[in-house]
């Protein structure tokens, strides 16, 4: 019987008495006072027993690593490209890559020409690049931003390696395009790379 039951008890026992002595007219009123002080200790203790609360124990040691969840999908990796295009209107897009169209021209009005650049997808929206173009041998810088587009036109050759976002998606990406113009079309190659 643990302590809490056995104090219950004894405080139980002593009611009995007190009843008894009450009931017999033997005893006076200082011994059921004694008694009934006796009484109050043990509730007393019984309720500090209820409501006591010990020290927190220690952290126990960590739990075993959980499962490893399953592998995500393929990320959206470098496109690449290389092609014979004949000469005719108009541009062609090559790819979309987060609200950027990478495109290619060859047509042999006037003296012909070979176009490659970027634009934006949606019309309104702009289109931002930096970086370097090559014009028929001639290399400049690319700092610029345009609704229209931002190019490469040259009669034999063009390069435009550029980092180039638009403003409504902000993701940037990596356009490396190259293009020569030729007898009987245009060679377009190029690599274009998402950004996370």
């Amino acid at each position: 019987m643990n302590r809490a039951a056995l104090v219950g008890v004894s405080a139980l026992l002593l009611g009995v008495l007190i009843a008894q002595v009450a009931l017999a007219g033997g005893s006076g009123s200082r011994e059921i006072a004694g008694l009934q002080h006796q009484i109050d200790q043990l509730k007393a203790q019984i309720a500090k027993k209820k409501h006591k609360r010990g020290p927190r124990g220690p952290a126990g040691p960590p739990g075993p690593p959980g499962l490893q969840g399953t592998t995500g999908p393929q990320g959206p990796g470098a496109l690449s490209f290389n092609l014979h295009a004949p000469s005719g209107p108009p541009r062609h897009v090559l790819t979309t890559i987060n609200g950027v169209d990478a495109f290619y021209g060859c047509d042999e009005a006037d003296f012909g020409f070979v176009d490659i650049g970027v634009r934006p997808h949606q019309p309104g929206d702009t289109v931002f690049a930096s970086g370097d173009k090559a014009v028929d041998g001639t290399l400049t810088s690319v700092q610029s931003a345009s609704t229209i587009d931002i190019s490469a036109t040259g009669t034999s050759t063009v390069n435009l390696d550029v980092v180039a976002w638009s403003g409504s998606v902000g993701k940037l990406a990596r356009f490396d395009l190259g293009g020569f113009h030729g007898v009987s079309g245009c060679n377009i190659w190029g690599m274009v790379v998402p950004g996370s």
